[in-house]
């Protein structure tokens, strides 16, 4: 219910291209959250609430924090594919995936090629 809350007015805020209004109380208990989600090593968990809730930084410590990076890229990758509605969302997270993806030791390059074929940009 907190979390359903939180990432209505997330979604919300964004579509009026403002910054959310969450009461703080809620906010600790989301952050309350993704700490336990990472704690836990639930990162696919994390990456689901972060994209749900625009958080892009949340995306990025679970990357971070993640053993199976590549594994979770992929995932990361599948989630904004088929769950992120809005397209300039949808954007912004799959250059941070390409982001991602090239700082990998072997970066897995058909992945890549999905992402800037999503992205429509060539260049």
């Amino acid at each position: 219910m907190c979390i359903d809350q939180y990432v209505g007015l997330c979604n919300e805020a964004a579509a009026k291209g403002a910054e959310p209004e969450i009461d703080g109380r809620l906010v600790d208990i989301v952050e309350s959250m993704f700490n336990t989600c990472l704690a836990d090593g639930q990162f696919e968990q994390v990456v689901g609430l972060a994209l749900e809730a625009r958080r892009l930084d949340k995306l990025l410590i679970a990357l971070e924090k993640c053993t199976d990076v590549n594994k979770l890229l992929q995932y990361s990758l599948k989630v904004a594919q088929t769950h992120v509605h809005s397209r300039q969302f949808r954007h912004k997270v799959l250059d941070t995936l390409v982001q991602e993806f090239l700082k990998q030791e072997s970066p897995d390059y058909i992945s890549i090629s999905q992402c800037i074929l999503f992205l429509d940009e060539p260049d």
